[in-house]
């Protein structure tokens, strides 16, 4: 999990991640969330898979493209 934390602290130092997070412990299934940019699907799911806790099968991941409709100043 250190590793996986380490790649997405990379990822948002470089401007990459928007955001990351996970779910409260108190809900039934915990879960991360990462909003991150790509260029292109095949960028994004490589991002996605090289994850360190993805490539291990620690986690698992899913692609859900998202376009920002609304967003606070």
């Amino acid at each position: 999990m250190g590793r996986h934390f380490e790649y997405l602290s990379r990822a948002t130092e470089q401007g990459q991640v928007v955001l990351a997070g996970r779910t409260a412990e108190s809900f039934d299934q915990t879960f991360g969330l990462v909003i991150f940019d790509a260029d292109s699907e095949e960028a994004a799911q490589t991002f996605m898979r090289a994850d360190p806790a993805v490539a291990a099968g620690v986690m698992t991941a899913s692609l859900h493209p998202y376009s920002i409709a609304l967003q606070r100043n």
